[in-house]
């Protein structure tokens, strides 16, 4: 069982690394392949699922080429493992763009959907673009999930408010505390007016009553 994990783990790490040839060229490619695997969740991109698959593809292909010419065993394919990486950076820069295109449309046209699957997708740059997601999710959130990117915000920025006021954190839970008690003995105090009112109906109801009974007696 141990050799398994050691093997899992090993694989995991081979998979997170990426070939040092050419590796200014082809880092920024296979960083980004997690982020365009993404976009096939979103409804938005659904007509572009083949053209994803076909680029993942791809970029595995070139990604084993350039860890075989690293080893050495395909050393004779520098310039064509170049020229692929020059054309896949057209296409990764392709979907770059889009992203952010897509994530201007969402905010414009209010596609909440749209707006939240980019966010979460990795395709932009989520710590640059901060202030504009949370604006447009203070002015949504009744109609957006906080979930992924936007939950770890909102989760930093409750930190940060609180790292340095435990006590407020107290105080206000007292203070919450003594509201409900207060909104209770409110309650209580509204139902006791009503049960007196409804007494003092009923008695008014039962005097008239007895008078009109008086009324019609004398009158016979």
């Amino acid at each position: 069982m141990k050799k398994f994990i050691l093997l899992l783990l090993s694989s995991l790490a081979l998979l997170a690394q990426t070939p040092k040839v050419y590796s200014s060229l082809g880092d920024g490619i296979y960083n980004h392949l997690y982020a365009i695997k993404n976009l096939k969740t979103i409804k938005s991109y659904e007509a572009q699922i083949s053209t994803i698959d076909q680029y993942i593809l791809e970029v595995n292909k070139a990604k084993k080429l350039g860890f075989a010419i690293e080893s050495g065993l395909q050393k004779a394919r520098f310039d064509e493992y170049l020229q692929t990486l020059r054309r896949l950076s057209k296409v990764n820069e392709q979907f770059i763009r889009g992203g952010k295109s897509s994530f201007e449309h969402s905010i414009q046209t209010k596609n909440n959907d749209l707006f939240i699957g980019i966010v979460n997708s990795g395709i932009i740059d989520t710590q640059g673009n901060k202030n504009i997601i949370m604006n447009y999710y203070n002015q949504h959130a009744d109609d957006i999930d906080a979930q992924g990117v936007v939950q770890e915000f909102i989760d930093e920025e409750y930190e940060r408010l609180h790292k340095d006021k435990p006590k407020k954190v107290f105080v206000d839970k007292d203070k919450i505390r003594k509201d409900r008690i207060k909104r209770l003995r409110a309650n209580d105090k509204l139902k006791q007016e009503a049960l007196e009112k409804k007494v003092l109906d009923e008695a008014d109801e039962k005097k008239r009553l007895i008078i009109e009974e008086q009324k019609r007696e004398l009158a016979l």
